[in-house]
């Protein structure tokens, strides 16, 4: 599982579930905030117009920004998923 000041940034899904708290679309991309309940583990899911999803793990502190400019966050920690939602697992 992923925690905060991992040095990997590697994101592995676990079975609980997220919480959603934040969602907004834009020229048919998704973007929704994460928050795994009860950790400080929190991620951005972008859905990309052609379906796919990427997954950006984010810091507490940064969840907003992470939410607001994910791309400029979707470097080598990001988790690129096929068509399902880290929620959908």
């Amino acid at each position: 599982m992923w925690t905060p000041g991992d040095p990997e940034g590697v994101l592995i899904v676990a079975p609980a579930p997220g919480r959603e708290l934040a969602e907004r679309s834009s020229s048919g991309t998704r973007v929704r905030l994460f928050w795994r309940q009860g950790t400080r583990q929190l991620w951005v899911e972008v859905q990309e117009a052609d379906d796919r999803v990427l997954a950006i793990p984010a810091e507490p502190e940064q969840a907003l920004d992470v939410f607001h400019h994910p791309y400029a966050y979707a470097g080598p920690s990001r988790l690129e998923l096929s068509t399902e939602s880290l929620t959908d697992v």
